[in-house]
């Protein structure tokens, strides 16, 4: 593997704003750290959004909030 810089997001903004610096995201259920073992993605730098108080879909006539 090759060196990347890990972060826990402390809220949403700072999460936003390491994707807007191409960070990559770690959640429940991603395959992230097994394409880097295998080379197939090499980020520089891996944020941690589990922690976030996102736990479900909302569906309205108006929107779809993951």
């Amino acid at each position: 593997m090759f060196p990347f810089r890990f972060d826990v997001a402390a809220d949403e903004d700072a999460a936003l704003t390491a994707g807007a610096e191409g960070a990559r995201y770690l959640a429940g259920g991603t395959t992230l750290v097994d394409l880097m073992r295998h080379t197939v993605e090499r980020p520089d730098r891996v944020v941690d959004v589990n922690g976030l108080p996102y736990r479900g879909i909302d569906l309205s006539a108006t929107r779809l909030r993951v």
